[in-house]
């Protein structure tokens, strides 16, 4: 739990994903260009298992429980594991139920999340999961290959956060707004409303308060799919 409690770096919103694939993919790309120098090959293996690593980050920044929970605003605006119990709850939701989204490519698809990346609603987001993977490993090899340092392309193949709100999709569970303040939807286990309402969660004897109702009724959204 405390290593879950501090994972911003698996979600997208704010750009933390982004920032550790491209941190962890540059390092894998300069253990290559280590490798081009020494003809070395098990300096290439190297580069390859750092950018397995990298690829976590990015492979996370397609499933849509990590695209747009406010994730470090409701940890840390909330007593210790709060916040985070609600970002399992959000996570959960957008997991479950489609999202469109849109790349920096200009192209738009319908993606789903954690525990449902083999169903068939899922197979564009699955082919542009695997073309990213693809351009990832590929640019490790090119740096290998030449010696020299490669664009970092493979974001731009990933659903970009920013482009959500804008794509039709059911209102979510939690919202930021400006000055770092969290709203949550009402009704609360109504991920299907036309007219959401949303208030501020101030404090975090608020924030128990909903994490109380979700938990008493054992709200599963995957249950909406049976």
């Amino acid at each position: 739990m405390i290593i879950s409690a501090s994972d911003f770096d698996h979600f997208a919103f704010g750009g933390d994903a982004a920032t550790a694939y491209t941190v962890a993919h540059g390092t894998a790309v300069n253990q290559a260009i280590v490798a081009s120098s020494r003809g070395n090959i098990a300096d290439l293996n190297a580069a390859c298992a750092m950018n397995a690593f990298a690829d976590h980050y990015l492979s996370d920044m397609f499933s849509t429980g990590h695209l747009r929970a406010p994730r470090q605003a409701l940890h840390y605006n909330y007593a210790l594991y709060t916040g985070d119990f609600l970002t399992k709850y959000m996570h959960d939701e957008d997991s479950a139920l489609w999202l469109n989204v849109a790349n920096q490519q200009g192209n738009w698809w319908k993606a789903l999340g954690d525990k449902r990346y083999f169903d068939t609603d899922n197979v564009t987001n699955k082919y542009s999961i695997n073309a990213a993977l693809q351009v990832s490993i590929g640019e490790v090899w090119n740096a290998y290959s030449t010696g020299h340092t490669q664009p970092n392309a493979a974001l731009t193949y990933a659903p970009d956060p920013a482009t959500v709100a804008q794509q039709g999709n059911f209102p979510p569970l939690f919202q930021l707004t400006g000055g770092n303040v969290v709203q949550v939807r009402s009704p609360l286990m109504n991920p299907f409303t036309t007219a959401p309402e949303y208030t501020s969660v101030t404090d975090s004897s608020q924030a128990r308060d909903i994490l109380g109702q979700l938990k008493d009724a054992d709200y599963n959204p995957f249950t909406f799919l049976s």
